[in-house]
C-alpha cells in the first residue's frame, strides 16, 4: 500500500467512525431511537450521460441507481443525536462511462457528560464534488468529500448567569481521489457568554485553528480570531450578529494575511405563511467550494471550484423568502459568493438565484417546479460560465410504504471557454419502499433527496 492509499484508508475509517458514533452510543432500548431505513431504484435516461460538448459525440442511455437511505433521530435529556445517508451504486448503459458507489449525508451527536459543564460532540458529513474543479459533475468526474469534527466543550460558570466556554475540536477533511485537500484542524476556542435572558446574549469569543495538510506542498497555517456576538431570538425575528479580526500565520515563506471578519444573520418570520431569511459572512478559509445547489439540504454535492490549498478570504451572502399561499409553496431565493486569494490571481464571484413551487395536488400526490441560475466568473483567465437548471418532479404515496416518483429537468452550460459548454435532457423515474419506520410525507425517500438542483447527481 502506497502513501496515498495509506492515506485514504485512514480519512476513510475516521470518517465512518464518526458516522457511526450516533448509533453505537444510543440507548438499546426500541422507543429511544427513533430510525428509517428505504431501499430505492432509481433510473434516469439522459441525452448527455457525460455532459460532454455539443460539437463531440453526446452519449445517451439510462442509468440505473439501487441504493438505501438511513435515517435515525433521538431526543434525551443526555443525549442528542441525527443522522441521514443515502448510498447508491450507479450503472451506466454507456461504455464510455464507469460503474461507480457513491455515500452522502450527515450525522451528528452531542452527549451532555455533566449537564451545563461538559459536553462531547461529533459530527460527520459527505458530499459529491468534482475531481477537475472546473467541469462538471459526470462520470469520472466525481468523488465523495468527507468533514468528520469530533471534540468537547467545558463550561465555567461565573458572575450570575455568565460563564466561560472552553472548547478542543479535531476536524478531519478528506476527499477521495484528490489528496491536495485533504487536511488535519486542530481548533481551540474560549467563549466568555453574558446572558441577557434565556433568548439574548452577548460573548466575546477567541478562536484558533492549527490546520496541517497532507500534502506537503500545501502551506500549512494557523488562523487566529478574536470577536464579539450577539444572538436574539424573539417572536418574529431572530438575530445573530458577529464582527471580529482574523490573522492567519502561514509556513513555507508564505507572507502573513489579516483582516476584519464577521457575519450577519437574520430571520424574520412576516407571518404563518411568509418567512425571510438573510445571511451574510466573511471569513478567511483554504478550500474553496461553492457550496450550494438552490439553496442546499444535507447530503446534496459541493462544486468546488479550485483544487487551490491557498488561503484566501470568502464574502458569503444569501438571502431566501418562502410563501405559504393555499396549498402551494413558494421559495425564491438569490445567492453571492466571492473568494479572494491572498497569493494567487485565482479569484472567483458566483452569483446566483433560484425559484421553487410545490403544491399538495391530492392528499397522496405532490408535485414540485424549480429553476436555478449561475453566474460564475474567474479572474485567472477571464473565463464565464451561465449555468441554468430547470425541471418539474411529482411523486405519489398512494400506499403506506412505497412512494413512485417521476421527475424531467434540463441542464445547460454557457461559457467563454466553448469546450466546455454542453447541454443535458434528464427523465428519471424513481421507486421508494420504507423497510423499517413510519414515512412522513416530504421525507426521505429514493433518489435524489431534498428536492432538485443545479449540478445534482444522477
Amino acid at each position: 500500500m502506497d502513501i496515498r492509499e495509506a492515506d485514504e484508508s485512514r480519512w476513510s475509517g475516521l470518517a465512518w467512525c464518526a458516522a457511526l458514533l450516533p448509533l453505537l452510543l444510543t440507548p438499546t432500548t426500541a422507543s429511544a431511537l427513533e430510525a428509517t431505513l428505504d431501499a430505492f431504484e432509481e433510473s434516469e435516461y439522459s441525452t448527455n450521460i457525460n455532459r460532454v460538448n455539443s460539437d463531440a459525440d453526446e452519449d445517451e442511455g439510462w442509468v440505473h441507481q439501487p441504493g438505501g437511505t438511513f435515517g435515525a433521530e433521538h431526543e434525551s435529556e443526555a443525549l442528542t443525536l441525527g443522522a441521514l445517508y443515502s448510498a447508491r451504486r450507479r450503472f451506466y448503459d454507456s461504455e464510455e462511462a464507469d460503474d461507480d458507489t457513491s455515500t452522502v449525508g450527515s450525522g451528528h451527536i452531542e452527549w451532555r457528560v455533566l449537564p451545563e459543564l461538559l459536553t462531547l460532540d461529533a459530527s460527520n458529513t459527505r458530499t459529491e464534488s468534482t475531481i477537475s474543479p472546473r467541469g462538471s459533475l459526470a462520470p469520472g468526474n466525481r468523488q465523495d468529500v468527507s468533514s468528520t469534527v469530533a471534540g468537547g466543550t467545558l463550561s465555567l460558570p461565573s458572575f450570575g448567569r455568565q460563564h466561560l466556554d472552553l472548547g478542543y475540536h479535531y476536524d478531519f477533511y478528506s476527499s477521495e481521489k484528490t489528496a491536495s485537500g485533504d487536511s488535519l484542524t486542530q481548533h481551540a476556542s474560549a467563549a466568555y457568554v453574558i446572558p441577557f435572558s434565556t433568548t439574548r446574549s452577548v460573548s466575546l469569543r477567541f478562536d484558533r485553528s492549527d490546520v496541517d495538510f497532507d500534502n506537503e506542498l500545501s502551506a500549512d497555517y494557523v488562523n487566529n480570531e478574536a470577536s464579539l456576538n450577539f444572538h436574539a431570538e424573539g417572536a418574529d425575528v431572530d438575530l445573530d450578529l458577529g464582527a471580529g479580526y482574523s490573522e492567519v500565520d502561514r509556513t513555507q515563506g508564505q507572507d502573513n494575511a489579516s483582516g476584519a471578519t464577521g457575519h450577519v444573520g437574520v430571520t424574520w418570520r412576516a407571518s404563518s405563511d411568509s418567512t425571510g431569511q438573510l445571511t451574510f459572512s466573511r471569513a478567511f478559509d483554504s478550500r474553496s467550494p461553492r457550496a450550494w445547489v438552490g439553496i442546499p439540504d444535507p447530503g446534496e454535492e459541493i462544486n468546488d471550484d479550485s483544487s487551490l490549498d491557498a488561503v484566501y478570504v470568502r464574502n458569503t451572502a444569501i438571502a431566501s423568502w418562502t410563501q405559504v399561499v393555499g396549498r402551494n409553496q413558494f421559495t425564491l431565493g438569490a445567492r453571492y459568493l466571492d473568494v479572494d486569494y491572498e497569493d494567487l490571481d485565482n479569484d472567483q464571484q458566483t452569483t446566483g438565484v433560484n425559484l421553487a413551487i410545490e403544491r399538495r395536488l391530492r392528499p397522496t400526490v405532490r408535485g414540485s417546479l424549480f429553476t436555478t441560475f449561475d453566474h460564475i466568473e474567474y479572474d485567472s483567465d477571464g473565463r464565464e460560465d451561465d449555468d441554468w437548471d430547470s425541471g418539474v418532479r411529482i411523486s405519489w404515496e398512494g400506499f403506506q410504504r412505497l412512494t413512485i416518483s417521476l421527475a424531467a429537468s434540463y441542464y445547460e452550460r454557457s461559457s467563454d471557454a466553448s469546450s466546455s459548454e454542453y447541454e443535458e435532457w434528464r427523465g428519471t423515474v424513481s421507486l421508494s419502499y420504507r423497510l423499517l419506520g413510519t414515512r412522513v410525507a416530504g421525507g426521505l425517500g429514493g433518489g435524489n433527496h431534498g428536492g432538485a438542483g443545479r449540478g445534482r447527481p444522477y
